[in-house]
């Protein structure tokens, strides 16, 4: 099985096991991306912070190792810092010390955008 979640739902005797149905909060886009793993090795990267966010939820974790994979050579000073904040949820230190290394190296550049501004 390719997801230790979704095999211990339903190979036991709970609710979900009892009517094949497990209920999921992620919204549709992102489901589908992640089914669409499951069966056939490949995802959309226009959703990868959230796919990444359901692989982790999930255990589904050459997904989770993709997405990783991904962000890492995708990380610039436009998402950074929202790669940062994912690394809080998700306990990633090799992601969080790079989204802080492209971070340093554009501080100024960041810390002067609209985008920053913004979020504050």
């Amino acid at each position: 099985m390719r997801s230790e979640f979704f095999s211990n739902v339903l190979n036991c005797h709970s609710k979900e096991a009892q009517t094949g149905m497990i209920e999921v909060t992620e919204d549709y886009a992102v489901m589908y991306e992640l089914c669409g793993y499951l069966y056939y090795d490949r995802f959309n990267k226009s959703e990868v912070i959230l796919l990444m966010i359901a692989a982790d939820k999930y255990q589904i974790k050459n997904l989770f190792l993709e997405c990783k994979k991904y962000l890492m050579k995708n990380i610039t000073m436009d998402n950074c810092i929202e790669i940062f904040y994912l690394t809080k949820t998700l306990l990633d230190e090799d992601l969080k010390a790079t989204a802080l290394k492209i971070f340093n190296e554009n501080r100024s550049k960041i810390l002067s955008s609209q985008k920053w501004k913004e979020a504050k």
